[in-house]
């Protein structure tokens, strides 16, 4: 396996709107992709919120190349989040609409190079042919860099398409891991919901 650019040990937050995490971890490597599905949102964007460092975790380590960046102060967290991670967020804003946004989001991802890209909920209130773009450009952004990439997803069918590991979180907790084939191989038959 490649290098390991981010490991999550024992991750513990809240934050305060119905997100919660209770001792998450996972781990990419360079030229990853991994996918975290569950059926709760608030825990997924809490994920995102930690590994973006814009939400400071209760308890547990995030490390960026063996480094542990979550007690970062403010201004390397700032430094962190303009050079070594990139953020393709899901939020709402005025415009453009979500497709063309988390498609700028990516080219500049692709032209950046990031260490760590976090994609929140790909292609999520999109028509068909934009989704289907969103999808083709994070695979782009695999075959031309080594970034690690995190995507966080309710959709098993996109985490098929784009995960080489799968991680499933149910009331914040890990309940599975491991590639895309073994987990994904029952959410899909319906032996656990996600």
């Amino acid at each position: 396996m490649a290098r390991s650019v981010l490991e999550v040990r024992e991750l513990w937050a809240e934050d305060g709107r119905g997100g919660a995490l209770g001792g998450v971890s996972l781990e990419a490597a360079a030229g990853q992709i991994v996918a975290v599905v569950g059926s709760d949102d608030a825990d997924r964007a809490l994920l995102v919120g930690c590994l973006s460092l814009e939400v400071a975790a209760r308890e547990g380590s995030i490390l960026l190349h063996g480094v542990d960046v979550a007690g970062a102060g403010e201004k390397r967290r700032r430094q962190l989040r303009s050079r070594a991670i990139g953020l393709v967020a899901s939020r709402p804003e005025a415009t453009p609409g979500p497709g063309m946004r988390q498609r700028i989001q990516l080219a500049r991802a692709i032209t950046t190079e990031h260490d760590l890209l976090l994609v929140e909920e790909p292609g999520v209130g999109v028509e068909p042919a934009g989704r289907a773009r969103i999808l083709d450009l994070i695979v782009q952004l695999r075959k031309e860099t080594k970034t690690a990439v995190v995507i966080t997803t309710g959709d098993v069918d996109v985490a098929g398409y784009l995960a080489d590991r799968v991680v499933v979180l149910d009331g914040g907790e890990v309940v599975d891991t491991g590639s895309s084939a073994q987990v994904l191989g029952g959410l899909r038959l319906g032996r656990r919901s996600a």
